[in-house]
């Protein structure tokens, strides 16, 4: 909502669609469904993300997203231990 609202951002969430009414709820502007095969080409295809904040810390994670589809000055954010 933050990003929607003060930098007119484009929200893609990655869960599963069980969620999605909670991520519609939320302004997501796009839900990718991780329990369905293709999802990490379904994120590579929306390369340039300027920032990514991961939730959940799995090495996967950061092979999708760290090396194929942050934006050159785009930043990873891990918030999980």
């Amino acid at each position: 909502q933050i990003a929607k609202k003060h930098y007119a951002a484009h929200v893609v969430v990655v869960c599963s669609k069980r969620h999605q009414k909670l991520v519609d709820k939320m302004g997501a502007d796009q839900l990718v469904d991780y329990t369905q095969p293709g999802w990490q080409e379904e994120c590579e295809q929306l390369k340039d993300f300027d920032l990514v904040i991961d939730t959940v810390g799995l090495d996967d994670y950061w092979e999708v997203f760290g090396r194929r589809v942050l934006a050159s000055k785009g930043r990873y954010v891990a918030l999980h231990s």
